[in-house]
C-alpha cells in the first residue's frame, strides 16, 4: 500500500461522502426497555382477548374477582415480559457501539467517535472491543481475544498484510490471518503515538462486518418449530368447541333475565381459556436458564432450551472437548525407521530440532507467554529456543531469519516455513502424516513410516477424559487420525472397549477402503455389531457419489476423523436435514460453522455471550453439554406439567360454573379468590420449580400437548375429577338432613345472596381440592425432573393448602367461615368487599354439615388425590398401560434396529440387507420436534 496513503487516510470530505453512503457504523436495533417489553407482551392477541373478558366480572358484580383476575394476567405478563427483556438487553449488549477511535483523516491523527468511522479511514489499534471489520496495514503482531464472534478459545495473534500478495485484491477468507473483525476485542498492541503505532484500515462497519452478518442472521432466525406450535391451534378450536357448547348450556339453564346469563356465559367462557396458559412454557424456560447461569453457562436465546430438551444426537469435538484443553510432549524422532514413542524421549536430531524451533505460528505476548495453537506450544517449548520477533528467533544461541511463513491450511492439512539459519536456507514442512506422504517421494519415507505412523495414532492420547453415561446417539468430529478419534472414543465411552471398528479410510479410484481398526485387515463391509469411523474423504465421497448409502450409515458412525472445518458443517446439517434433532460442543474457532449449523451449540469459550452459538460454558468443560441437556429436558417436561395444569384448572371450573348455573347457586367470595387467584397462582408457578433430574433420562420427554402421553395424563386427571364431583354430590342427596335449596328469578341474579347451601359447599370441598391434588399428580419428577419432595416450594404450598383445606372440612370455625362453609352466624366473617361478617343467607341460618357427612367428604378428597397421583405416576409415566396400547400400533423401524450390509458393486456401494426390511431411503426423520 503507498505510504503516503497509510500516513495521511482520507479526507474529512471523503469520510463525509462514504458516510452519507454506508450509513454511520451501528447495528440499527433499538435499545429494548422494561416498558417497551411489557407494552409487547400485553398487546399480544391472548393478552387482548383477556382484557376483553375481564370487564365482564365488573357488572357481574364481583369487581374484586376482576382485580384478581387482573392481578393474574399482570403478573404473568410482567413475569413473561422480564425474561424476554433479559434476552433483549443480551443480545442488545452485543450490537452496541460505544466510545471513540483515533483515525489518520487529512494526514492528520484525530479521534472521532465510533459510530463515524467508515471504510478506508486508517485507524490506531488500541486495546478493546474492535466495533469494525479490518485489515492490519503495519503492526507487530497484535493480539486479539475472538472468543465472543467464533469461540476461539485461545487469543490469537494478527500478522500484518502481506505484500506478497499485491497483485490480488484482498479476501477476508484468504487473509484471515490479518484480519480483525468486529466483535472481537484487541488484548495488545503497539501503542505508540501518531503514526508510529499499529495501524489498520477498515473493511466494513455497521451490518456489513462479520459481527453485524452473525447477529442478521440470529435476529432473522427461524425458531426450530415444536410439536406444540402446530398443535396449539387445534387445542385453541377443541377448547373453542367446548365454549360454545357451554354457553349454549348456560343459556338454556339460566332461568333469569338475558344480560344476567350473557355475563354469566361470557365469565365461563373466560375459564375455558385460562389467563395463565401462554405465559408456562416461557416461565420454565427463565428458570432454567437462571439456574444454567448460576453453573456458569450463559444462554443468548432462551428458547434453545427447550430445544435441548429434545436432543436425539450429539456431536463433539474431540481436541480440547472430549479431551483436556492442552498437550504433553513426549518425544520426536528421525531416521530410516521411526521408533515409537515409549521407545524415544526428547529430540536428538539437531535438524528436527530446528524445524521444531521454527516451523510453527507462534507469537510472543508482551508477558512473554507464547501465543498459538497448543501442538505448536508444546512442540516448541521441547527445544532451546526463544521468539525474538515476528522475523527471527533464537535457536541455540543463534540467530534464525524468517524468509516466509505461511498459516496452516485446513485443506491441505499443512502449515510451511522458509528460513535463512547462516548460509543456508531450509523449507521445513509440518502436518497429517497422510498429507506428509503425499507430497513426499514415498521412497524417501522411512520404511515402517506408515505403520509407526498409524500405531501412534492408535495409542496416542491427549490427557485425561471426560466421559459421562448419557443415553444419546453421539459421534465424534475431529481434524485429527482417524485412529486417535477411535481411540479417544474408546475412552471416553462413545464406543465399547471391546468393540469392533470398521474404518471407511479413504476412497481410491472409486472404491471405499474399509479395514478393521484393530489391526488394519481388510474389511468387506460394515455390519451392526461394528461401530463405523470415516474419514471427511469418504465422507464428502458418499454425499456425492452415493447419498442413499451415506443416509444409510450415517446413524451408525461414531468417529469422523480427518475433517475441515466444512466437514463438520456438512455434517451436522446433513442430520438436522433428516429431522434430527442435533447438538454440536466444541471449542475453538474451528468450530464455528457447526456450532451454528446445530439446533443446539454449546461453546466452550471465556466470552461470557458469543453469537456463535446458543450456549457459552465459561468453565469449557464437556460436562455443561449434560446440564444443558438435563435442564432442557427439565424445561420440557415442566412446561408440559404447568400446561396440563392450567388446562385441568380450566376445565374444572369451566365444569362447576355450568353445575352451579344448573343448580342456581354460585360460590362466595373467598371461594373464587382462592380457586381463581391464591391456588392457580401459587400452584402453576411453583411447578416449573422443579430440579433437574441428576441423571440423564435414556428417553426425551413429549413435546406434543395433544400426544398419547399428554392427553393420557391430562384427560384421566380430569377424568377421575369430575368423577369425584358426582359422586360428592351424590353423597350429599342422599342424606337426610339435606334439602335442596329453591330459589324465585329474582334471587337467582343476586350472586351475593346465593352461595350460602349445601352444594355450594361440596362443590367448593370436592373439587376446590382438586386443585391442590391435580398439581401433585403433575408436580412427579420421573426421569426428567428431580424427586416430587424436592421441589421445596411447590411442596410448602402443597401442604399448606391441604391442611386448610381439610381443616375447613372436619371443622366448623373461623377458618371454615372464610369459604361460608360449615359456618353459623357466631362464626360469620365479612365478604372480600365487605366491612362487617355478614349473615348466612338461609332459612337454617347455617351451612354446617354433620361430622360424619364431613368425614365422607375427607375421604373422598384423601381417594382423589391417591388416584389421581398413581395413575399419572404408575398408568402414564411408567407407561403400563401407554406401552400396551403402543405395542399393538405399527411401529416403523428406528436407528436402533439392527441392520446388515452387503457389497452390491466393485465401487464399494452399500445397501441394506433385504431381510432387515429397510431400504437405503429410510431414515428417522422428526419434521416438528
Amino acid at each position: 500500500m503507498d505510504k503516503d496513503f497509510l500516513h495521511g487516510g482520507i479526507s474529512s470530505d471523503e469520510a463525509i461522502k462514504r458516510l452519507g453512503f454506508v450509513g454511520p457504523n451501528v447495528l440499527d436495533l433499538k435499545k429494548p426497555t422494561i416498558l417497551g417489553s411489557i407494552i409487547s407482551e400485553f398487546t399480544k392477541p391472548f393478552y387482548l382477548y383477556q382484557n376483553f373478558m375481564v370487564w365482564t366480572w365488573f357488572p357481574y358484580w364481583y369487581y374484586y374477582m376482576a382485580i384478581v383476575n387482573t392481578v393474574v394476567r399482570v403478573t404473568a405478563g410482567l413475569i413473561v415480559s422480564l425474561f424476554q427483556y433479559s434476552s433483549d438487553m443480551d443480545l442488545y449488549r452485543l450490537m452496541v457501539t460505544d466510545g471513540t477511535v483515533e483515525v489518520i483523516r487529512d494526514g492528520i491523527m484525530t479521534r472521532v467517535d465510533q459510530v463515524h468511522v467508515v471504510p478506508g479511514d486508517i485507524v490506531r489499534l488500541s486495546p478493546g472491543v474492535a466495533y469494525f471489520d479490518m485489515v492490519v496495514l503495519q503492526g507487530t503482531s497484535p493480539l486479539v481475544d475472538e472468543s465472543a464472534l467464533t469461540g476461539e478459545v485461545h487469543p490469537v495473534a494478527k500478522r500484518q498484510l502481506d505484500a506478497a500478495n499485491a497483485h490480488r485484491s484482498y479476501d477476508p477468507k484468504l487473509d484471515k490471518t490479518s484480519t480483525i473483525s468486529a466483535g472481537t476485542t484487541i488484548l495488545e498492541c503497539r501503542e505508540e503515538e501518531g503514526t508510529e503505532g499499529d495501524l489498520a484500515i477498515v473493511t466494513q462497519t455497521g451490518s456489513f462486518t462479520a459481527k453485524g452478518k452473525l447477529l442478521s442472521d440470529v435476529l432473522s432466525y427461524e425458531r426450530h418449530k415444536f410439536k406444540f406450535d402446530s398443535e396449539v391451534m387445534c387445542v385453541l378450536a377443541i377448547l373453542a368447541i367446548e365454549a360454545a357448547i357451554l354457553l349454549a348450556i348456560v343459556f338454556t339453564v339460566i332461568e333469569d333475565n338475558w344480560e344476567y346469563s350473557w355475563f354469566y356465559a361470557m365469565f365461563v367462557l373466560g375459564t375455558v381459556f385460562p389467563p395463565l396458559l401462554p405465559s408456562v412454557f416461557v416461565v420454565s424456560v427463565g428458570i432454567s436458564c437462571r439456574r444454567l447461569q448460576r453453573k456458569r453457562i450463559t444462554c443468548t436465546d432462551s428458547r434453545g432450551i427447550l430445544i435441548a430438551g429434545k436432543v436425539k444426537r450429539a456431536f463433539f469435538d474431540k481436541t480440547g472437548t472430549l479431551t483436556n484443553q492442552g498437550l504433553t510432549f513426549l518425544s520426536a524422532n528421525s531416521g530410516t525407521e521411526l521408533q515409537t514413542m515409549l521407545e524415544s524421549v526428547g529430540v536428538t536430531d539437531p535438524t528436527l530440532k530446528l524445524g521444531l524451533a521454527t516451523c510453527h505460528t507462534l507469537h510472543a505476548a508482551k508477558s512473554g507467554a507464547l501465543i498459538g495453537p497448543a501442538v505448536d506450544r508444546m512442540a516448541f517449548s521441547a527445544v532451546s529456543a526463544k521468539i525474538q520477533d515476528e522475523k527471527s528467533i533464537t535457536f541455540e544461541g543463534t540467530s534464525v531469519a524468517y524468509l516466509k511463513r505461511f498459516e496452516f491450511d485446513h485443506h491441505s492439512m499443512t502449515q510451511s516455513v522458509v528460513i535463512r539459519n547462516g548460509d543456508e536456507s531450509t523449507v521445513f514442512v509440518k502436518g497429517s502424516p497422510e498429507a506428509i506422504s503425499k507430497l513426499c517421494v514415498q521412497s524417501s519415507l522411512p520404511s515402517n513410516f506408515h505403520e509407526m505412523t498409524r500405531l501412534s495414532a492408535r495409542n496416542a492420547s491427549n490427557g485425561n477424559l471426560s466421559s459421562q453415561d448419557c443415553e444419546l446417539c453421539h459421534a465424534m468430529i475431529t481434524g485429527d487420525n482417524i485412529l486417535t478419534g477411535v481411540y479417544i472414543a474408546k475412552q471416553s465411552g462413545l464406543i465399547g472397549q471391546d468393540e469392533n471398528v470398521v474404518i471407511g479410510n479413504c476412497v481410491i479410484d472409486g472404491v471405499i477402503e474399509w479395514v478393521n481398526a484393530a489391526d488394519d485387515s481388510p474389511a468387506s463391509m460394515p455390519i451392526v455389531s461394528e461401530s463405523l469411523a470415516l474419514t471427511g474423504e469418504v465422507w464428502r465421497y458418499l454425499l456425492s457419489s452415493d447419498p442413499n448409502t451415506a443416509l444409510t450409515l450415517a446413524p451408525h458412525i461414531k468417529v469422523f476423523g480427518r475433517c475441515t472445518p466444512n466437514d463438520k458443517v456438512s455434517i451436522v446439517t446433513y442430520f438436522v436435514e433428516q429431522g434430527q434433532t442435533s447438538l454440536f460442543c466444541g471449542d475453538g474457532g474451528n468450530d464455528c460453522g457447526a456450532l451454528k449449523a446445530a439446533h443446539v451449540g454449546i461453546a466452550l469459550s471465556d466470552a461470557e455471550a458469543s453469537v456463535v452459538a446458543p450456549f457459552t460454558s465459561l468453565d469449557k468443560t464437556i460436562t455443561s453439554v449434560l446440564d444443558v441437556l438435563k435442564e432442557g429436558r427439565c424445561a420440557l417436561a415442566s412446561a408440559l406439567a404447568a400446561y396440563k395444569y392450567m388446562i385441568m384448572y380450566g376445565q374444572v371450573e369451566s365444569i362447576n360454573q355450568v353445575a352451579n348455573a344448573y343448580l342456581s347457586i354460585t360460590f362466595t367470595e373467598w371461594c373464587w379468590v382462592f380457586m381463581d387467584g391464591i391456588w392457580t397462582i401459587t400452584m402453576s408457578f411453583s411447578l416449573p420449580l422443579a430440579q433437574a433430574a441428576k441423571k440423564l433420562s435414556p428417553k426425551r420427554p413429549t413435546a406434543s400437548i395433544l400426544g398419547l402421553h399428554t392427553m393420557a395424563s391430562a384427560c384421566g386427571v380430569l377424568g377421575i375429577n369430575f368423577l369425584f364431583l358426582v359422586i360428592g354430590l351424590l353423597a350429599l342427596y342422599s342424606q337426610d338432613w339435606f334439602q335442596c335449596r329453591k330459589w324465585g328469578s329474582t334471587d337467582v341474579s343476586n350472586v351475593l345472596t346465593i352461595g350460602d347451601n349445601y352444594e355450594t359447599s361440596v362443590i367448593f370441598i370436592i373439587s376446590g381440592y382438586q386443585y391442590i391434588a391435580s398439581a401433585a399428580a403433575f408436580n412427579f419428577g420421573y426421569t426428567f425432573r428431580a424427586n416430587w419432595f424436592r421441589n421445596y416450594i411447590f411442596v410448602f404450598f402443597f401442604a399448606l393448602w391441604t391442611a386448610l383445606q381439610f381443616g375447613a372440612t372436619l371443622s366448623a370455625s373461623n377458618l371454615s367461615c372464610i369459604w361460608r362453609l360449615n359456618c353459623d352466624n357466631d362464626h360469620a366473617v365479612r365478604f372480600v368487599t365487605g366491612t362487617e361478617p355478614e349473615a348466612i343467607y338461609n332459612p337454617w341460618n347455617t351451612t354446617v354439615m354433620p361430622m360424619e357427612f364431613r368425614w365422607i367428604l375427607f375421604v373422598l378428597m384423601v381417594v382423589n388425590l391417591i388416584l389421581v397421583c398413581a395413575w399419572d405416576y404408575f398408568v402414564v409415566n411408567n407407561a403400563t398401560f401407554v406401552t400396551k396400547v403402543l405395542r399393538r400400533l405399527p411401529v416403523q423401524p428406528s436407528d436402533t434396529e439392527p441392520l446388515a450390509y452387503e457389497k452390491k458393486t466393485s465401487t464399494s456401494i452399500i445397501s441394506s440387507n433385504q431381510t432387515t426390511g429397510i431400504s437405503s431411503q429410510d431414515a428417522v426423520r422428526e419434521p416438528l420436534i
